[in-house]
């Protein structure tokens, strides 16, 4: 039940929200005479809600991490409620509208930046909101350029706390509302001041620098090595990496470490497909690197388990199988896994030399290989045939592109196996 306690917190916020709102009305009969005044405010504080949460959800604290089952969780439920916040805030304006007409003076009001102060600060932050999502849901831009639209919702929502103070309504009215809505627009306001200004330097942060570098067909391999504490990370976890060269653009991203934390340096390995990891081929021996985390919860079954795995890496998804492998080696849980390693094509298997290196110092681990064009697509079917215990027994993990891990996910449901024994993890979409 633990991963289902922040939902319950989160709909135990929003129901407290409207019951506050409720409490500050001296009479509820009022509520029917003008149902889109009463309709737009409920509106506006559950959203106000919703976004505070998202950004606290952005910053990301390992508490939430815990109560949630991985930052990757975190971050999808970021985006889901950043969603239905912004669809709150954007009807806010525009149920005032409907109650407010014809009286088109005051109509105007609400859609143009001109009036009282208050008001236009509320009318600005809509737009910003309506401006950003634009952005970031209809229009490609370069990651750089993304990050700083999805900024703009910090500054929206801090031009939407503003509003909600300094215009009469019922938080002005409600010491307990008020005070209720205050601690979330505070604290999300913080959140968005701590990942945008300080976490680069507040952060989890660990200091490194590249010791090797290879590039295997479209697959690049980089090893740093710690020149002062060292990260301490569970396999299949992973981190946020900045490089210090002006040639590798100046942005953080995820990687997924590849080798086991009990060897001396780490290495991440990352397909070269997007516009910073194009740029990842021009760093530099000796060039200083900032590695931030860990985070994830992926690899918390292998750390715990005491039943059979099934390990289902999918392409670059390979890489966190690669570290329990490595970890594995070492620590000889000597568990049942069976391993499975597929690609579309035989050419792009190409972690396949070093997973073959590694098996003879994992006599527990079953390794398959699947060549999709070859063999078809690898289904839950297939793999059933290889079970050597019940089906219930497995706990079954599963990275790589997210049609294949949501597919498969679905399949092995349909056979049979228990949703909380299906793990994966959606880090590339944070």
């Amino acid at each position: 039940m633990k991963k289902f306690l922040g939902y319950f917190v989160i709909c135990v916020m929003t129901v407290n929200t409207v019951g506050l709102w409720l409490l500050s009305k001296q009479n509820i009969a009022l509520l029917m005479e003008q149902p889109y005044l009463a309709a737009s405010q409920v509106l506006a504080l559950v959203g106000v809600l919703f976004l505070s949460l998202t950004l606290i959800l952005s910053a990301r604290l390992n508490f939430l991490e815990d109560i949630f089952g991985g930052l990757d969780k975190d971050y999808i439920l970021h985006h889901v409620l950043g969603s239905l916040g912004f669809v709150l805030i954007v009807n806010h304006p525009l149920l005032l509208v409907v109650q407010s007409l014809p009286l088109y003076s005051i109509v105007l009001q609400y859609l143009l930046p001109i009036g009282e102060l208050s008001i236009v600060l509320g009318v600005v932050a809509v737009y910003l909101c309506l401006f950003s999502f634009i952005c970031m849901v209809f229009i490609k831009l370069p990651y750089h350029i993304w990050i700083i639209t999805h900024d703009l919702l910090a500054l929206a929502f801090l031009l939407g706390s503003i509003h909600a103070l300094m215009i009469p309504s019922d938080i002005s009215n409600s010491w307990f509302l008020r005070i209720w809505m205050l601690f979330f627009m505070m604290a999300g306001i913080a959140a968005a001041g701590y990942i945008i200004f300080l976490f680069h330097r507040l952060g989890p942060r660990y200091k490194y620098r590249i010791v090797g570098s290879e590039i295997n067909n479209d697959i690049i391999h980089i090893s740093f090595e710690a020149l002062e504490e060292k990260i301490k990370f569970k396999p299949g976890q992973f981190v946020y990496i900045k490089i210090k060269n002006k040639r590798v653009k100046n942005e953080l991203h995820p990687f997924s470490p590849s080798n086991s934390s009990q060897e001396g340096s780490l290495r991440i390995s990352a397909k070269i497909v997007g516009d910073y990891t194009k740029t990842l081929s021009n760093s530099q021996l000796n060039d200083i690197a900032y590695i931030y985390g860990p985070y994830g919860r992926f690899g918390e079954i292998y750390e715990k388990a005491t039943s059979p795995m099934i390990w289902i890496g999918g392409g670059i998804g390979v890489t966190p199988f690669i570290s329990m492998m490595h970890e594995e080696a070492i620590r000889k849980t000597n568990l049942p896994i069976q391993f499975y390693y597929t690609a579309r094509t035989a050419k792009d298997l190409t972690f396949l030399p070093e997973i073959n290196a590694v098996l003879p110092m994992t006599p527990s681990i079953e390794f398959f290989v699947w060549d999709s064009e070859s063999q078809g697509r690898l289904s839950a079917e297939k793999i059933e045939v290889n079970f050597k215990q019940p089906k219930i027994n497995y706990n079954i993990l599963i990275c790589g592109p997210p049609p294949m891990m949501e597919s498969l996910c679905d399949q092995f449901q349909k056979i049979g196996i228990d949703q909380d024994n299906i793990i994966f993890e959606k880090f590339n979409l944070l």
